[in-house]
């Protein structure tokens, strides 16, 4: 089904997904057109010209559509099937759909069944419902970026597809591998169209779930691939021990997610960076309590001296020494550093603390007061965080920082130049105020957790270009240089003015005056000088999605989770206008069906 949108734009509507018309438009002509019976009312409008609702973007549906729409029946307006009708479309990559999803879930998702109580769409969904509005509309902020990730993905293998063709058979048109409603094609399957951190991701779920099933934990599984303890791992070690363990996902493209830096090693914190944080925590206190001797700190939880100690005497033992760790935490402690069968710990188990050697951070405890003065002095001396993190942090544009490039770039802030911090910061204050950044320990940092406010400017510029020029900067630059009879500049093609960037993002990207003005600032172009797609290319590589995935998760630690999760609630998404829509006779949901049985 076709939807016009208000802007003009065609919004193409897959198969089985709801669709929910404006407040007040009436059916019975509707019902006339699928049905073959007549009218009892005469209508101002076509059929063709039914209005959708308002809150899900509004628009009409073109008169083809109406031939393929079918009424849902009032026995599945209720949560579970409302939740069904949501995962469906989020899995696709058509917006409107989306958008009349959230709808339908905010209208329908306290209502429970009524004529089957045990019909159920997913075996987790009676756990997840009812929904409440601001869950509804932070759901739908993570699906639309999915959404529009397949959907720019999906119009790349569009245009990669009929140049091929053109060159091919003469620019002759035909179906080929153009995708589907759904954003799928043919000729490709749903994974190609994933980035390499998202198929990196599913990669490392995979093998942690793998991990837990076969030695209980990461950490376990760490030292089966580095036996002599060396702390260190190759990629050609890391790809015979896994085919030694029995591990037969995707190891490439695992390795590729685990070193992240390049570096060509992985180590214990790739694999698992919070065990780690745990494993780090109790080095520091041996260091303390027994002067990082492993040899002094077995003689003290192994009282008979027979080299075997149970978790029943390791717990009552640090304990009894002091350690600062709750019950849970020891127990957990005893867990990550047993690696044999039968539930004992021996001398070997806990010999390789005195050779492993961890970034600094790891034996620093948070400091969140050092970090909320040194945003602050940063933001007085360069006006915005955003710029701090552009100009000087992440010189690589990845949209990541590691904790080399923080120890190499704050120092340099220091002095006497202008927009230097007047602040002294050492060394252990550094590793202390990235503690409080990096909370699960992974070694890299994200601008959301450096300052979120920023993050939100750049992700509204990202999503601009993915919703409105497939992600690509060279088409938003374009746009912007279309002078008013809507003819390209050709002298300006590949860059465009300051006036003309700020003119686009606030019309089609939604940015504030300030925002605009801050993202300008932070992209550090000369008075006078054009932006190039040189400098806003580091927006295409920006993987959103998997960011989104990777913090919505919880994997970034639980403080980043419920900041992610306070964004996306302060957020404008349509899901938070849905509280004035009324049902009546003449607004129902509709479902369109398959082209295949339109018959």
């Amino acid at each position: 089904v076709d939807v016009v949108g208000e802007d003009g734009e065609v919004h193409r509507i897959p198969p089985y997904a709801w669709l929910v018309l404006a407040p007040g438009a009436s059916l019975r002509a509707l019902r006339a057109e699928v049905t073959g019976e007549p009218a009892a009312v005469t209508h101002r409008r076509p059929v063709g010209e039914l209005r959708l609702c308002q809150e899900a973007g509004g628009g009409t549906l073109r008169e083809n559509g109406v031939q393929l729409l079918q009424l849902v029946g009032q026995d599945r307006l209720h949560a579970r099937a409302a939740e069904a009708n949501f995962r469906r479309v989020s899995r696709g990559a058509s917006l409107a759909a989306l958008r009349h999803a959230a709808v339908v879930l905010r209208l329908f998702g306290q209502q429970e069944p009524q004529a089957d109580p045990d019909f159920r769409c997913f075996p987790d969904a009676r756990d997840e419902l009812p929904l409440s509005q601001a869950e509804v509309a932070a759901r739908l902020k993570c699906a639309e970026d999915l959404v529009v990730f397949r959907a720019a993905a999906a119009e790349k293998l569009r245009s990669g597809a009929g140049s091929q063709r053109g060159a091919q058979h003469g620019g002759e048109s035909g179906r080929g591998g153009m995708p589907d409603a759904d954003g799928s094609t043919p000729s490709s399957s749903s994974s190609s169209r994933k980035s390499v951190m998202q198929r990196g991701w599913e990669a490392y779920e995979e093998f942690s779930s793998f991990a837990r099933r076969r030695f209980g934990n990461a950490i376990r599984l760490y030292f089966e691939i580095d036996p002599e303890e060396t702390m260190r791992v190759g990629a050609m070690q890391f790809a015979r021990a896994c085919e030694e363990i029995g591990y037969r996902g995707n190891v490439s493209t695992l390795w590729r997610y685990l070193d992240k830096d390049n570096s060509g090693q992985i180590t214990l914190q790739d694999l698992d960076s919070k065990a780690t944080a745990v494993l780090a925590d109790f080095k520091l206190w041996v260091q303390e309590k027994f002067d990082d001797s492993t040899d002094k700190l077995m003689r003290a939880v192994d009282d008979n001296g027979r080299n075997r100690v149970t978790k029943v005497e390791f717990v009552d033992s640090l304990q009894k020494c002091g350690f600062p760790g709750s019950t849970k935490t020891i127990k957990r402690l005893f867990d990550l550093l047993q690696r044999r069968a039968g539930g004992i710990m021996t001398m070997e188990d806990i010999s390789f603390l005195e050779k492993w050697h961890p970034p600094l951070y790891l034996l620093c405890k948070p400091d969140a007061d050092s970090f909320e003065v040194l945003k602050k002095e940063l933001a007085d001396k360069h006006w915005s965080l955003l710029r701090v993190w552009l100009k000087f942090l992440d010189r690589k544009r990845d949209m990541r920082v590691n904790w080399e490039d923080w120890c190499a770039t704050l120092p340099k802030l220091q002095g006497s130049s202008s927009g230097s911090i007047s602040i002294a910061i050492t060394e252990k204050q550094l590793a202390m105020i990235w503690r409080t950044l990096d909370e699960d320990c992974s070694g890299w940092i994200a601008l959301r957790e450096f300052d979120p406010e920023s993050s939100a400017v750049l992700e509204k510029a990202k999503r601009w270009l993915d919703r409105h020029h497939g992600g690509m900067v060279s088409k938003g630059l374009l746009a912007a240089t279309a002078n008013r009879s809507g003819a390209y500049e050709e002298k300006k093609i590949g860059q465009a003015s300051k006036a003309a960037l700020r003119s686009i993002l606030r019309k089609e990207g939604g940015l504030t005056r300030d925002e605009v003005d801050r993202l300008l600032d932070a992209l550090d172009i000369k008075e006078g000088a054009a932006v190039t797609e040189a400098d806003l290319k580091f927006l295409e590589k920006w993987d959103l999605v998997w960011e989104h995935q990777l913090f919505a998760s919880g994997a970034r630690g639980a403080a980043a989770a419920a900041t992610f999760a306070a964004a996306q609630q302060k957020a404008p998404v349509i899901a938070t206008l849905i509280s004035t829509l009324s049902l009546g006779q003449e607004s129902l949901a509709l479902s369109p069906k398959s082209a295949s049985s339109a018959d």
